[in-house]
């Protein structure tokens, strides 16, 4: 908390107001509509120009989650989005997106905790012309897991003020970002959130196209070390390819579906390390590297087809792909090379 800092009576009025309008909730809001919300709030009670997004890892890497902007550059959302295509799965803030360290969970942080030069602020905050603003910000969380990124510029220099009532909102806007966070998965939240921390191996809740909703630490360590073979492991035990990881289906709201997968602690299990390996060697793309997987273990092309749920037509494209990157003039000799590491 802001020590010293007392609001006018006008700015707790305000504050109740921006505390009604963030616990309505129409049956059809999602956490997009919260986002717009909360920027809007900020817009209007602290800041000229506010930003609101949480970013999520897929398989090519960064990708935004939910975003929203007030008083911003009508494309604002679009070069932010860019940036995170450029930039893959590589780090470009502050603090980890997954899993944000503690002293800045829930922390209102203003220029002087700011200042560090760091890939958002030197590319896109001067694409969008705020690189010399003053900025104000909180990574919300419900525990460890990032909600949403909140906060905002002006010309203005942000004081005091601006920080205890941006402190102020930060528990409503944690409240409910946390029910919508719920609504979306039903099967998961705080509860599944500390199992996953208690669990030794990495862990991580996944959502369509093999999407990281949350990791524990060691999940977050892996990923850190080797992302292109968490990533392919994922993918591979989503898919039904056991090379003894683990993946349960959870049903989320509506007709989501999502994966609970458990990656064994110990790389060197015969197929795992190599597949990786291979993945990284050949170029390949995750459904190639899906499709390699299964060849690996004598399954023929029908077979694969059913494992994976799409056409034996659309297996043979990929086994096609599998050969020209390896170089291998034959299924046999592919297979080889995977095992020997040529």
């Amino acid at each position: 908390m802001t020590p010293g800092t007392s609001l006018s009576k006008k700015d707790e009025l305000w504050l109740l107001a921006a505390h009604e309008a963030l616990s309505m909730r129409s049956e059809d809001a999602t956490a997009a509509d919260v986002a717009k919300l909360c920027a809007e709030l900020f817009a209007d009670g602290i800041g000229e120009h506010s930003f609101v997004y949480r970013t999520e890892l897929e398989d090519e890497g960064w990708s935004l989650g939910i975003a929203a902007t007030a008083r911003m550059r009508e494309d604002a959302v679009d070069v932010f989005r860019d940036f995170l295509t450029r930039r893959g799965a590589n780090r470009f803030a502050l603090y980890d997106p997954l899993r944000p360290e503690p002293d800045q969970r829930n922390v209102v942080l203003g220029d002087a905790e700011l200042a560090a030069d760091n890939p958002v602020a030197r590319e896109v905050y001067r694409a969008l012309g705020v690189h010399t603003k003053s900025q104000i910000r909180c990574l919300v969380c419900d525990g460890p897991m990032l909600l949403a990124w909140v906060g905002g510029f002006r010309e203005e220099p942000f004081g005091p003020r601006e920080r205890r009532m941006l402190e102020r909102l930060v528990d409503p806007v944690r409240r409910r970002l946390s029910v919508e966070r719920a609504l979306d998965a039903s099967s998961y939240g705080a509860a599944l959130d500390a199992t996953l921390d208690a669990v030794s191996v990495p862990a991580f809740l996944v959502g369509e196209n093999h999407r990281v909703l949350f990791a524990n630490e060691p999940g977050v360590h892996l990923l850190d070390k080797a992302r292109t073979e968490a990533m392919t492991r994922i993918a591979l035990a989503t898919s039904g390819v056991v090379l003894e990881d683990q993946a349960i289906r959870v049903r989320g709201r509506g007709s989501a579906t999502m994966w609970l997968v458990l990656l064994r602690s110990q790389p060197a299990e015969r197929g795992r390390r190599e597949l990786a390996a291979a993945v990284q060697r050949w170029k390949l793309t995750r459904r190639e590297g899906e499709v390699l997987a299964l060849m690996a273990r004598g399954d023929a092309n029908k077979d694969i087809a059913t494992k994976l749920a799409c056409a034996v037509a659309t297996v043979e494209i990929h086994v096609t792909n599998v050969l020209a990157k390896a170089r291998a003039e034959s299924r046999a000799q592919v297979i080889a090379r995977f095992w020997t590491g040529e």
